[in-house]
């Protein structure tokens, strides 16, 4: 087998560096997602027959079109997903690897021709591989059109006048379409060339190529050969011979007007809808060949995609100026657009208001020299840096900014990766003043240790539980202490409030109280300590509603209790003394009303008086 290598074709290698710059107006696509795109547009090259394929930075097969698999004898599915070892013999496959190998380190097209045995055939080849970049100019793949020799004189002459004309295009999308328009009409020694659109019901010949004198560029489309091509709508060349003898000689004015005798034309669509047609005509019968039309339906294709890409850049102008004065309007988020030097490129007049710079002063420098501290800028760096090659957006997080004057103020802030069509891409910062809500929630945080400090230094028990369970939530030092627990932490743990009620039909009666009325006041029950020694609690709670718990105080009056006792058993005592006295004892209150007289008494003065 022969094979040799060598760069030619830098007409073509053109051609496909205009069709990479297409691929630059997709906006955050994946890895995937580009090479399909790239796919579909290399239908503009399957037009003319070329094989073309579609590799992954591992050299997987990621696409292949149909002329691909009558080339190869290989079919698609049988490509996709492998190496080029997995499907042709190890000589092909290493020089394949090679000239792939050649393009991803070299970051340019590479071109190479030869003979290579695929199914029992020899095939003289001319291959173009291309490396595939994304928005970032980053390669995310190859791409590779392949034709026999014997198609290529014929087809690099006209790929290089196409590569050429491309190569020119410009911001301006009718010069570009008009250059295409000559470029057919001078491609095919047409007496005139015309790419016409139907614009306000008129027919307008917007792309002109050697147009005669008297010509009118804009007239009624009724009866026009142009008309009834677009009306047709199909991707199929229209190919009219004898003009002067037919209808048209009376509907089109311009075949009598400049004696036409040939004409050729093709639908040019955009997103599916057909816009115009581009048209060759003659004076002459003029019959094309099959690789003519070909390339004249290529030249239309790019016509085509000139009208999509204009039509988009439009949208995304609309959507862009819409998007930007909503973004200056924003009064309550400063938002500043940040390249990937980190530079200020776009400062609303929210971020004129927050941090005192105006836009003038904002624009060009570092987005850190302007508002960040020193503390943070390497943060902030590590965040542009990060958020432009992940391309989504960051995570908000809050820190505290500088004003031009030197104050701080707090701001939650994230970014936001954009990419537009033929522009570098940027960030956007939003920033929200949050100096506020910062200030209440030191406020609040000052309040809650204020609370707290009442919580546990009070002299009271103080409780939180669950209403069901009865298990304490939270509590202070004073009710571990009367529990007699080392700490809150070891009650929470381990109390069970329900357990330790001395008397079990004391939580029964709680209850009952508390379903009664809503709340419980000063019920007397009597617990268990964590040693198991016993102590009387009189508590009150009530129910907070909103967090589903209760919330109590409680008092320890054991000592109460024992005093009580004392008093009762001190009383009896007493009483008995004085029963057993000998002595009359009685007693009487302030109004000399008898209150008291024992039995010593009572017969003392039943002896005396008769009465008892």
């Amino acid at each position: 087998m022969k094979i040799e290598v060598e760069l030619t074709d830098q007409e073509m290698i053109a051609t496909l560096e205009k069709a990479n710059a297409k691929l630059q107006s997709i906006k955050n696509q994946t890895n995937t997602q580009l090479l399909e795109r790239f796919y579909e547009f290399a239908e503009m090259f399957e037009i003319i027959g070329a094989a073309i394929f579609i590799k992954d930075l591992k050299g997987i097969y990621v696409s292949v079109n149909k002329k691909w698999e009558a080339l190869t004898h290989i079919k698609a599915e049988e490509t996709i997903g492998c190496h080029d070892i997995d499907i042709f013999p190890e000589s092909i496959s290493k020089v394949f690897a090679l000239e792939d190998q050649k393009v991803l380190h070299g970051g340019t097209a590479s071109s190479s021709k030869g003979s290579f045995l695929l199914d029992s055939q020899t095939e003289n080849l001319v291959s173009l591989r291309y490396p595939i970049t994304n928005a970032e100019k980053k390669i995310i793949g190859i791409c590779g059109i392949v034709t026999e020799t014997s198609l290529q004189s014929t087809l690099e002459q006209r790929l290089a006048k196409l590569a050429q004309c491309m190569l020119t295009f410009t911001a301006d999308h009718l010069l570009n379409i008009n250059n295409l328009v000559a470029l057919a009409g001078e491609e095919f020694q047409a007496a005139c060339a015309l790419y016409n659109k139907l614009e306000n019901k008129q027919l307008c010949a917007i792309g002109q190529w050697n147009a005669p004198e008297g010509f009118q560029s804009v007239s009624a489309p009724e009866g026009h050969i142009c008309f009834d091509v677009i009306q047709q709508g199909n991707d199929e060349v229209t190919i009219l011979q004898h003009l002067d003898q037919s209808i048209y000689a009376q509907t089109d004015p311009s075949v009598g007007a400049f004696h036409l005798k040939s004409y050729i034309g093709v639908p040019v669509k955009s997103k599916g809808m057909t816009l115009g047609s581009l048209c060759l005509v003659y004076q002459y019968k003029f019959v094309p060949t099959t690789t003519d039309l070909d390339f004249f339906k290529l030249i239309a294709y790019a016509v085509s995609n000139e009208e999509t890409r204009q039509d988009d850049e439009l949208i995304i102008s609309e959507s862009d100026n819409k998007f930007s004065k909503l973004l200056m309007e924003i009064p309550s988020m400063a938002v500043q657009g940040i390249n990937q030097e980190g530079r200020v490129i776009s400062w609303t007049k929210t971020s004129e208001k927050f941090y005192g710079y105006s836009a003038q002063e904002a624009i060009g420098e570092y987005i850190w020299d302007l508002i960040v501290p020193d503390e943070k800028k390497n943060h902030v760096k590590d965040i542009i840096r990060t958020t432009f090659h992940q391309q989504r957006p960051s995570e908000e997080f809050e820190f505290q900014t500088i004003r031009k004057d030197g104050s701080k103020f707090w701001v939650m802030t994230s970014q936001t990766h954009v990419s537009l069509p033929r522009k570098e891409s940027f960030l956007f910062s939003f920033d929200q003043d949050i100096t506020d809500r910062k200030m209440a929630e030191a406020q609040i945080r000052e309040s809650e240790e204020n609370y707290r400090n009442l919580f546990n230094n009070a002299q009271v028990g103080l409780f939180k539980s669950d209403l069901i369970t009865a298990k304490i939530i939270d509590c202070n030092d004073k009710l571990v202490e009367m529990s007699g627990y080392d700490s809150k932490e070891e009650m929470i743990a381990t109390e069970i409030a329900m357990n330790n009620y001395v008397d079990p039909t004391a939580r029964e009666k709680m209850l009952k109280e508390f379903a009664e009325f809503g709340f419980v006041n000063n019920f007397e029950a009597q617990f268990y300590r964590k040693n198991r020694s016993k102590f009387w609690l009189n508590f009150s709670f009530r129910l907070n509603k909103e967090k589903g718990w209760i919330e109590g105080v409680a008092v320890d009056i054991s000592d109460q209790k024992t005093a009580q006792k004392a008093l009762i058993e001190s009383e009896a005592s007493i009483k008995a003394i004085v029963e057993s006295s000998l002595d009359s004892v009685w007693s009487v209150n302030t109004n000399y009303e008898v209150e008291y007289i024992n039995e010593v008494f009572a017969n003392s003065f039943f002896y005396a008086f008769g009465k008892k």
